[in-house]
C-alpha cells in the first residue's frame, strides 16, 4: 500500500469505503446530540456527543489502525516481530487520546452550527418557536453534511497516520517520500502546488498551510483549512 507505487488509486478506493463506516455512524450520534442542545441545553448535548462519539471514533481508528498495518507488513518482505506489543500498545493509547481530544472539536463544532443558527434567526426576527422549528427540520441535513466531513477528515488522517507510524516500527527502507494529490479539480490549490513534490523520509513538507510530515497531519501546528477534507496521499520509495 503506497510503497514503490506510482498510483495512490487503491489507497483512495479504500478511504472511500472506509469513511462510509465512520459517516454511517455519525450522522444519528450528531442529529441526537443537537436535538439535545435544544431540548436539554449545550451541556448534555455536549455530554452526549463526546461519550458516545469517543467510542465510535476508537473503534474506527482501531479498525483503520489494524487494516493498514496489515496491508503494509504484507507489502514488503517481513522481518521480524521484536517489539510489537509494545508497539500496539503505544498505539492504542494514542488512538484513546486523539478520539478524546477530537470528539471535543466535534462536540463543540456541533454546538457552533447550532447557536450560528439561532443567531441568524434572531437578525431575520423570528420567534423562539419557529427557531426551533427550522433547526429542527434542518438537523437531518445538517448532521448528514457535517458527519461527511468528519468522515472524510478523520479516516484520512488516522489512515495516513498509521502508515508512517507502521512504516517506522517495521524498519522499512524508505529513502523518500512524494506528495500524491487526488488529481481532480477538488483538491485545494496550497495541496495541488504540492502534488510530485518529493523529499526525504523524515523532513516535513512545507505547504502554504503550514508543515507537515503527511498529509492531514496536524502535529507541527499546520492550519486546519489544509487538513479537513484532504484526500492526498504519500507515495513511499525505498
Amino acid at each position: 500500500m503506497l510503497i514503490n507505487v506510482s498510483s495512490d488509486r487503491e489507497f483512495q478506493r479504500y478511504l472511500d469505503r472506509t469513511e462510509q463506516r465512520l459517516h454511517v455512524d455519525m450522522v444519528p450520534m450528531l442529529a441526537r446530540g443537537m436535538r439535545l442542545q435544544l431540548s436539554d441545553g449545550g451541556v448534555a448535548a455536549e455530554d452526549f456527543i463526546r461519550r458516545r462519539g469517543e467510542k465510535i471514533l476508537v473503534r474506527h481508528y482501531k479498525l483503520i489502525f489494524n487494516q493498514v498495518y496489515t496491508a503494509t507488513w504484507h507489502q514488503v518482505e517481513k522481518q521480524a516481530r521484536t517489539g510489537v506489543t509494545a508497539f500496539m500498545e503505544r498505539m492504542l493509547s494514542w488512538i484513546e487520546r486523539e478520539a478524546a481530544t477530537r470528539i471535543q472539536y466535534i462536540s463543540q463544532s456541533a454546538a457552533d452550527l447550532i447557536r450560528d443558527f439561532v443567531f441568524q434567526g434572531v437578525q431575520e426576527g423570528w420567534s423562539s418557536t419557529r427557531i426551533a422549528r427550522e433547526i429542527v427540520q434542518e438537523i437531518p441535513a445538517i448532521s448528514r453534511t457535517r458527519s461527511a466531513t468528519i468522515a472524510r477528515t478523520e479516516t484520512h488522517g488516522a489512515a495516513m497516520w498509521a502508515m508512517d507510524e507502521t512504516i517506522g516500527e517495521q524498519q522499512i527502507n524508505i529513502q523518500t517520500k512524494q506528495w500524491f494529490t487526488a488529481q481532480d479539480m477538488r483538491v485545494r490549490p496550497s495541496h495541488q502546488a504540492m502534488h510530485g513534490v518529493t523529499i526525504a523520509r523524515n523532513e516535513p513538507f512545507d505547504t502554504d498551510d503550514g508543515q507537515m510530515m503527511f498529509p492531514g497531519d496536524d502535529s507541527m501546528g499546520a492550519d486546519a483549512g489544509g487538513i479537513i477534507n484532504c484526500r492526498c496521499s504519500l507515495l513511499y520509495f525505498t
